[in-house]
């Protein structure tokens, strides 16, 4: 399995816990080395993912993380 760094889950499975606002999952998978700016195949990342879904909590921790926010 390809995993995302700092896990063995693949990065799809972390954008889809990201994306729904699981932000206790996220911060764990962060704290795991996961990068905060990690992007898909569009380009899109985990914090341009959570803040078009409204989850402000998400936005904050992975920003706490040093998500880009440019």
């Amino acid at each position: 399995m390809d995993g995302a760094p700092g896990t063995d889950e693949s990065p799809a499975a972390i954008f889809d816990l990201t994306g729904a606002g699981d932000t206790e999952a996220s911060r764990a998978h962060a704290e795991a080395g996961v990068p905060a700016n990690l992007a898909n195949s569009k380009g899109d990342t985990l914090l341009m993912l959570v803040a078009h879904r409204d989850h402000a909590a998400t936005v904050r921790m992975l920003a706490g993380f040093g998500a880009d926010r440019a």
